[in-house]
């Protein structure tokens, strides 16, 4: 095992020998199987509340094992990690390996607590693992490698369960289309990605049309936001874009931070342009305004503050047309830079696909009135696809840079990650 891999189990190890497992959901799914089997609970469960069914089976038989999930959760840990390093660093250089688990070490895990950390891990960590892994196959499939029997049905199976989350299953579904699409022009179409495809496609057509989530829709819409079913489509795409940038714009989000940094930093070494540098200050700046200088500015220009440095409540119905503007702000200037970074070649389009995939993950639960009720764990994809990126330009800047630089760049992720995992002991013993 190698070194950066041992780090991550070890951190792995010690946060899961710490961890509650009884809070959140995991009394509900203690009790489900008291008076009913398993197919009698998977039967009422998509009835009347959820179309997870795979993923449910899974849950409400770990909840009652913790040891057993404990070392399963450890396990999809590495696989995340193998995952990655499988897209980004093939040749194994020890200096992306590090990257890599950095990275993961810098995700907010507490999030895998906000519904309890078996029910919440289950739906999100295990089937992004799985989603990983299947994006492998959508690289080998664009490479014109073959895949293995086994290999094959394994990425099948990783379908089936990841696609069985709602978000997973739509990325899934755009992404594999038009890897798919690709492979067709290159006049080499993949049998397994289309049948990947078909799996995530149909996976969305139950869950648009399990009975078990429209109930929750309109128990949810009662409970939590009785005024959604008046919402009209361009309201939904507010609350869903506005509440997924005010993460990333507004409350300093490590990942979102170090992506900003990078931009900069590329866009400075590709080109002297003036205006193309500014561009690629934009997302940088407005998180460091938004994050760091709210305060200043409530007491300084209280207006302006409220209007475009706050994060809105849009819980209570704050709106901002001034916070909007920021955020698409941000949001075209990050394709721009991407674009300015890699040109018009398919670096870009891929990296472009990734981000967009991960925001358009989050900006979809806007069309859901447990919007809100689903906290911040439903941020995973896009913090996920905000570290592939990172990985991408990692992986094609990696030869340029000396081994200094190297050191550097390790020890200011280091330092960034170690804040991360101190948040998360601190949550943890609190």
């Amino acid at each position: 095992m190698s070194a950066p891999l041992c780090l991550l189990v070890g951190v792995s190890v010690v946060l899961h020998l710490m961890m509650n497992t009884t809070t959140g959901d995991s009394g509900d799914f203690l009790g489900f199987l008291d008076n009913q089997n398993i197919i009698e609970f998977t039967a009422m469960r998509f009835s009347t509340w959820t179309s997870r069914s795979i993923i449910e089976l899974f849950t409400v038989t770990l909840v009652h094992v913790p040891l057993l999930w404990a070392m399963l959760d450890i396990m999809v840990a590495v696989f995340i990690y193998t995952s990655l390093s499988s897209l980004f660093n093939a040749s194994h250089k020890s200096y992306i390996s590090w990257v890599i688990v950095i990275l993961i070490l810098c995700y907010s895990y507490v999030d895998m607590d906000t519904a309890g950390w078996i029910p919440t891990t289950i739906p999100y960590t295990w089937t992004l693992s799985c989603g990983l892994y299947v994006f492998v196959s959508y690289r080998d499939a664009l490479l014109g490698h073959k895949t293995s029997l086994w290999k094959s049905s394994l990425c099948i199976i990783a379908t089936l369960f990841a696609s069985n989350e709602e978000q997973l299953g739509a990325i899934m579904a755009v992404g594999g289309l038009i890897v798919f699409l690709e492979t067709v022009r290159r006049h080499r179409a993949s049998a397994l990605v289309a049948c990947e495809t078909g799996i995530a496609m149909l996976e969305c057509v139950v869950a648009l049309t399990c009975p078990g989530n429209a109930a929750r829709t309109a128990a949810n819409t009662a409970y939590w936001l009785p005024e959604f079913s008046s919402f009209s489509t361009l309201h939904k795409l507010y609350l869903g874009f506005a509440s997924t940038m005010n993460r990333y714009v507004y409350e300093g989000n490590i990942l979102f931070l170090i992506l900003c940094v990078m931009v900069v930093i590329l866009v400075f070494r590709k080109t002297q342009s003036p205006v193309a540098r500014l561009i690629s200050l934009v997302p940088l700046g407005a998180e460091v305004i938004s994050s760091w200088m709210t305060s200043a500015a409530t007491v300084s220009w209280p207006y302006l503050a409220v209007s475009t440095f706050m994060c809105q409540n849009l819980q209570i119905g704050e709106r901002s047309m001034g916070s909007l503007g920021l955020q698409v702000l941000v949001v075209v200037a990050l394709a721009v830079s991407v674009l300015i970074i890699y040109g018009w070649t398919w670096d870009s389009f891929i990296n472009l696909v990734i981000l967009g995939g991960g925001l358009g993950s989050r900006v979809c639960l806007g069309f859901s009135p447990s919007l809100f009720a689903s906290s911040s764990r439903t941020f995973i994809f896009m913090d996920f696809a905000i570290i592939m990126a990172i990985l991408y330009a990692v992986g094609r800047s990696s030869d340029e840079l000396t081994r200094n630089q190297k050191s550097t760049v390790l020890v200011a992720l280091g330092a960034l990650a170690s804040c991360s995992v101190v948040n998360v002991l601190a949550y943890l013993v609190q």
